[in-house]
C-alpha cells in the first residue's frame, strides 16, 4: 500500500475524518494547501545551483527534525540541516521552524519528515547558499571583479548587504535598517558619498562620537558596534572592500547605573493616587509589577495571549519578547484579581489589553512610549516625583520584592526573560541587591 498524502489512498496520521469534532481539527485538503505552501519555501534556504562536489559529504549534513523534550515550554519543533555557503565556504547550520501543525504529534511528525525529505533533496541535486551569485543576477553587473574597484558609497554598500542578508525576525531587520539610517544621518553632515572602501576606523571612530552627541547610551552604542561588525564582514563577502574597521574599535566602558525602584510608601502613594484618579493606570502598574514584562512587550499583548496554552499563564511571542525567544509569564494570585475585577478574560480576544483608548482595553495599539509617557503626566509629575523613576520602576520594584521574599533567580528569570545569567546578575546588582550586610555586621570594632 502506499502512503502518498496527495491521492489520499490511506489515512494519513492525524487526518482521520472520524476525528472531526467540530473543533481544532483540520481538513485533509487544508493541510495539503499548508504543506505545500511550507514546501515551497523551502527553496529559500538555496540561492544559487551548486559550483561544488557534493557527492563528498563534508559539504552537507541530511535535515532531521528536532522535537522538544516533553517537559519543555519555550522551545519549538525545527528540522535541522548543513548546506554548503560558498562566500564562508564553509558548510553553514540551519533550522527551518514553519511546520505545520497537523491535527496532532503524530501528524505533525509526517508532515515534518515530507519536508526534511524535500530539503534532502535539493541538497542531494547540489543547491548551496550564493548570496553573491543570486545578487549579481538580479542587480549588479555581471563582471564579478569589477565589485572590487567600484565606487560604491557606504550607504549604497549597506542598503544591498540588508536586501540579502537572512533574518530570523521581522524586529531584527527593523533594528539594522534603523542603524543604517543612523549611519546614513551621520555621513550626510560629513561626506555624503564616501566610497565604502575608504570608511576607515577615523569614521568609524567619528561616528561613535556623533552618537555619543546624539545621547545614545554607552550600551546601545556597544550593540552598534556589534552590528556594524556584522554588517561590514556581510559587505566584504560581497566584495564591496576588504577591510573591517569595525573590528578595531574597542567596545565603550558601561556603568552598571542604578534601576530606581519604588519603596513600599511611594508604592502605597502611588495606588491611591491612580484608584482615585485613573484606574486604568492602576490596572497597568500591576501588571507591570506582576508579570515583570517590559513596556515594549505589553503593548503588544492581546487578550487572546492570556490562557494561550496555560490558564495561568500569558503567551508572549518570540517577535516581540526580549532576546527574541518565546515565553510564558506566569500570573499570580495578585494579577488574577485584577483581570477579574476589569473582566478582561471575557472580552474580545483581538482586543489589547492596553489600547490607545487611554489604556483601556480596546482594537488600537498602542505606541511602545506611549504608557511610559502617560505615566509620567498623569501621576509622576502631580505627586513630583524625579525624573528618575519611570514606570519601569514597577518592573524593578515587583523584582526586589521577589528576591526579598526568597524566590530563586531562576523562577525571577524565566519571569523577566532574562537568558544570561551574567546579565542579570549585573541588572540584580543595578538595583542594589549585592550589598555586603554580613560586612556591617560581623566586622569587629576597634
Amino acid at each position: 500500500m502506499g502512503s502518498d498524502v496527495r491521492t489520499g489512498s490511506i489515512p494519513v496520521p492525524g487526518t482521520n475524518q472520524k476525528a472531526n469534532t467540530g473543533g481544532s481539527f483540520r481538513s485533509r485538503q487544508d493541510v495539503r494547501i499548508e504543506l505545500a505552501t511550507v514546501l515551497a519555501t523551502t527553496t529559500l534556504f538555496f540561492l544559487s545551483a551548486s559550483i561544488v562536489d557534493t557527492n563528498e559529504q563534508k559539504y552537507f549534513r541530511h535535515a532531521i527534525l528536532k522535537r522538544p523534550s516533553p517537559n519543555a515550554i519555550d522551545q519549538r519543533w525545527f528540522i535541522e540541516f548543513y548546506v554548503y555557503d560558498v562566500q564562508k565556504e564553509k558548510s553553514v547550520r540551519k533550522r527551518f521552524y514553519n511546520i505545520p501543525e497537523g491535527n496532532d504529534d503524530l501528524h505533525r511528525e509526517y508532515l515534518a519528515e515530507r519536508i526534511c525529505a524535500e530539503i534532502n533533496k535539493q541538497l542531494i541535486q547540489g543547491k548551496v547558499i550564493d548570496r553573491f551569485e543570486n545578487f549579481k543576477n538580479q542587480t549588479i553587473h555581471n563582471n564579478q571583479s569589477s565589485l572590487l574597484t567600484e565606487k560604491i558609497s557606504t550607504t549604497s554598500a549597506l542598503e544591498k548587504v540588508l536586501l540579502l542578508k537572512e533574518f530570523k525576525e521581522l524586529r531584527t531587520k527593523q533594528t539594522y535598517s534603523s542603524l543604517i539610517e543612523s549611519l546614513n544621518r551621520f555621513i550626510d553632515q560629513s561626506n555624503p558619498h564616501l566610497p565604502f572602501s575608504l570608511f576607515d576606523i577615523a569614521e568609524a571612530t567619528n561616528l561613535i562620537k556623533w552618537l555619543q552627541k546624539e545621547g545614545k547610551s554607552p550600551r546601545t552604542i556597544n550593540n552598534h558596534i556589534l552590528s556594524f561588525r556584522t554588517l561590514w564582514d556581510e559587505a566584504i563577502i560581497l566584495k564591496y572592500g576588504d577591510k573591517n574597521p569595525w573590528k578595531s574599535i574597542q567596545k565603550l566602558k558601561t556603568p552598571v547605573g542604578k534601576n530606581i525602584a519604588f519603596l513600599p510608601t511611594q508604592q502605597k502613594e502611588i495606588i491611591d493616587f491612580c484608584n482615585d484618579r485613573y484606574p486604568t493606570m492602576s490596572f497597568l502598574t500591576k501588571f507591570m509589577y506582576y508579570s515583570l514584562a517590559r513596556t515594549n512587550e505589553i503593548c503588544h499583548l492581546q487578550i487572546k495571549h492570556i490562557g494561550m496554552y496555560l490558564p495561568n499563564k500569558i503567551y508572549l511571542e518570540a517577535s516581540i519578547s526580549k532576546n527574541d525567544t518565546e515565553r510564558h509569564i506566569i500570573i499570580p494570585p495578585g494579577l488574577e484579581v485584577e483581570f477579574e475585577k476589569y473582566n478582561i478574560r471575557s472580552l474580545n480576544p483581538e482586543w489589547y489589553i492596553f489600547s490607545r483608548n487611554k489604556l483601556h482595553p480596546g482594537p488600537r495599539k498602542m505606541p511602545t512610549k506611549y504608557m511610559g509617557s502617560c505615566f509620567r503626566e498623569w501621576v509622576l509629575n502631580k505627586l513630583n516625583y524625579p525624573k528618575d523613576y519611570t514606570l519601569y520602576s514597577w518592573k524593578h520594584t515587583g523584582v526586589i520584592s521577589a528576591h526579598k521574599a526568597g524566590v530563586s533567580d531562576d523562577d525571577i528569570m524565566k519571569q523577566t526573560g532574562h537568558k544570561d545569567y551574567g546579565s542579570f546578575q549585573k541588572y540584580l546588582k543595578s538595583l542594589g541587591l549585592f550589598d555586603n550586610d554580613q560586612f556591617a555586621h560581623k566586622i569587629p570594632t576597634l
